[in-house]
């Protein structure tokens, strides 16, 4: 079910009061009190409680910055209330690994439950419970609307969470291909059918001196070449032009200005940008600076920011229509968004904002509510009164007689627009960073089916060391592959020519240089064909990327590891105990422990020995423990060590051995300032939150060293 607004709600009890509110008139005038009146009042009675529990969950999903396990406990809290015996009501929702209930919530026999489904498929369920037999009604003794009532909540809650991951994935999807975008080491620059710049990336801003807010929106030809209008009105041949008319990539030598005033060549490469109906939008400008002999240092290019927020609080929309779609009632949302007035709407059938293609499916999917299954949730695109298209998520609810007969449908819509248009920006972003990536200078190879290199270009010689004469014809496998990998890689190839195996359009691969040098490329591949469609080879562009390769090897090292002592740092503790915390390996020990003279050392004989001392610890415990074991410098001159599946007496024992450990440093070194370290430990059974297990540690290992602080002023 749709989430619906504190407008819409009251709307809608407002119109059930007052239903509820006539045949009371009525009864008062003809003193009519019989079975079908009181029935009546009872179920109109019902249904307010049923919209007063979504109005206040709606409340709830309106809350700024509310939490999914707070909106589950909020849950909790009003469903009682919108059942019959609300005194003996007790609920449990389950959610993924979590469990939030009543505080009263026992098992029991009287019990109804519905899934929580996200995506179509169970992360959760609704329970709700009689703590006491109460007579039979529809379900036992749960009626028939509180079974509706139950699955409009399980509904609403999938909605709640499914936009919510969603808003996450678009978040994760957008960082990732901004990451993408921000490789590229050439100058960008995406300019308009007006010739007005709107995008550039970093390395532009380098070489040319400029400032962002300088470029945006400016004319192309005034940034280049200092002119107050489009190239070609200066008696020029303007190349952006050419691809917007015939729609191909082009190259020229082209003279720039820039900030300062000074003139630089630029050799630039035109290349078109489409949309998804094919027609170009925009020509990217790839730029190199020919000018400078020298090779520039290439910066991330950066994105001006495309996306906005893809989930918005949006109103919900009302309506009520016959089985025909003959509507009866909206609320003034609905009005509102579909730009019209009450009386325009009312007597008017639903399919006339339907796009026509849609009526038949839109119409039998309404046609198949039954008082078994009397709610149903789409989306279908709708088209308002001045002709706009917009996506729309209804969640339909049909009312039947005592006779199971189809009274009406009441249905709940949310503008879902901007998912969407959100879910083809995303999809163009990706056509955009392809189209990025296409242009940048990569290294190009290709080989025939015996392996002999047929095409190599300027790039690819540079990055094998080899001029381009030296590489024609020779074999691929045995010039530019490590021994241990050609065997291998010779047999992925046969096969592939064979056809026996699909193309691995990329994967990363060592190659051997002319020196010997092993390099990592990463290479795009596709497959060349003959006119008979027969594979003739292989063509592949790559990447060096051997420097990235490593610098990520050494920047995940150094974002795990202390640099001074050689163990773990204190991000990677708290995550370690935080994993640990939700694992099965408890019992779980924490030692802490503090060196008592790190500032006499340092006093008396310098940082530096300070250092060494402090390396001299953390070795002496690492010496102590299992590899599964996590050593880590948490402080300045603090340790702590985590020690899953270890026990309370393991962890009274491990802690002798680091006293041991010193002990034995001490004499062995006989240095001037003996090593001295106080330590503490704790243990966490199983539901014992690990923070306060550190803490208890913490407050030994202190306890420890207050009483040596004690021994040593009264010695």
């Amino acid at each position: 079910m749709s989430v619906k607004t504190k407008a819409q709600l009251l709307a809608e009890i407002k119109a059930l009061q007052k239903r509820l509110a006539e045949p009371r008139a009525a009864e008062a005038e003809s003193h009519l009190k019989n079975d079908i009146y009181k029935k009546q009042t009872h179920d109109l009675a019902e249904r307010v409680k049923e919209l007063n529990c979504l109005y206040n969950i709606t409340k709830l999903a309106e809350t700024p910055e509310i939490t999914i396990e707070e909106m589950i406990r909020g849950t909790v809290d009003l469903i009682p209330h919108s059942y019959q015996y609300p005194d003996v009501t007790s609920v449990r929702i389950k959610l993924y690994d979590d469990v939030i209930s009543s505080s009263n919530f026992k098992e029991s026999q009287w019990k109804q439950t519905s899934d929580i489904l996200v995506k179509n498929k169970p992360v959760g369920i609704v329970e709700v419970v009689y703590l006491e037999e109460k007579p039979e009604s529809d379900e036992g003794p749960f009626l028939k609307e509180e079974r509706s009532l139950i699955h409009a909540i399980s509904k609403q809650l999938g909605i709640i969470i499914e936009r919510v991951q969603a808003e996450e994935e678009v978040q994760e999807n957008s960082r990732y291909f901004r990451s993408l975008l921000n490789q590229i080491h050439e100058d960008v620059i995406v300019i308009d059918r007006e010739y007005k710049i709107t995008d550039i990336n970093n390395t532009y801003l380098s070489t040319s001196g400029h400032h962002r807010d300088e470029i945006i929106g400016k004319h192309c030809y005034e940034i280049s070449h200092g002119y107050n209008q489009p190239c070609e009105k200066e008696g020029e041949d303007c190349n952006i032009q050419e691809v917007f008319i015939n729609g191909n990539s082009s190259n020229s030598i082209h003279e720039h200005i820039q900030e300062d005033g000074s003139i630089i060549w630029v050799d630039i490469l035109y290349s078109p940008l489409k949309d998804k109906e094919g027609k170009i939008t925009h020509v990217i400008e790839s730029i190199r600076d020919v000018s400078d002999l020298l090779t520039m240092q290439k910066t991330l290019r950066e994105s001006e920011e495309q996306y906005r927020s893809v989930v918005e609080d949006s109103p919900g929309i009302i309506s009520r229509f016959l089985p025909d779609g003959t509507i009866t009632f909206v609320n003034k949302e609905y009005c509102r968004f579909f730009g019209k007035e009450y009386d325009q709407v009312i007597g008017t059938n639903i399919q006339s904002t339907i796009p026509e293609e849609d009526i038949e499916s839109v119409m039998s999917s309404i046609a198949s509510l039954s008082p078994e299954s009397p709610i149903r949730s789409t989306e279908i695109k709708n088209i308002k009164h001045d002709g706009e298209v917009r996506w729309m998520r209804w969640t339909d609810r049909a009312l039947f007689d005592n006779q199971g007969q189809k009274l009406s449908i009441q249905t709940f819509g949310q503008d879902i627009t901007a998912i969407k248009e959100a879910e083809q920006a995303l999809r163009l972003e990706q056509e955009k960073a392809q189209q990025y990536l296409d242009i940048a200078e990569v290294m190009m190879v290709a080989i025939n089916k015996k392996g002999e290199i047929t095409l190599i270009n300027q790039k690819g010689s540079k990055i094998l060391g080899y001029e381009e004469s030296e590489l024609i014809g020779r074999n691929w496998f045995e010039t530019c592959l490590p021994e241990r990998i050609r065997k291998e890689v010779r047999q992925v190839i046969k096969k592939l020519f064979a056809g026996d195996i699909e193309l691995v359009e990329y994967f990363e691969n060592p190659i051997l240089t002319k020196s010997g040098e092993e390099l990592i490329i990463a290479l795009h591949s596709t497959i060349l064909r003959d006119e008979k469609e027969s594979i003739i080879g292989v063509l592949s562009s790559g990447e060096d990327i051997t420097e990235r390769k490593q610098t990520e090897k050494h920047l995940k090292y150094l974002s795990l590891h202390d640099i001074m002592t050689g163990t773990f740092n204190r991000t990677y503790f708290d995550e370690e105990m935080a994993r640990l915390e939700k694992s099965r390996l408890h019992p779980i020990s924490i030692l802490v422990a503090d060196m008592d003279n790190l500032k006499e050392i340092n006093d008396q004989h310098g940082h530096k020995v300070g250092d060494i001392a402090l390396q001299n610890i953390a070795e002496i415990i690492k010496n102590c423990f299992r590899p599964e074991d996590v050593v880590a410098r948490i402080g300045g001159d603090e340790f702590a060590v985590l020690l899953p599946n270890t026990g309370s007496d393991e962890a009274q024992k491990a802690r002798k051995r680091i006293i041991q450990g010193i002990d034995n440093h001490n004499k062995e070194k006989k240095e001037t300032v003996p090593l001295s370290l106080s330590v503490g430990w704790a243990t966490a059974e199983s539901g014992k939150t690990l923070e306060k297990v550190f803490k208890i540690a913490d407050e030994k290992m202190y306890e420890v060293k207050q009483v040596k602080e004690k021994e040593k002023k009264d010695f």
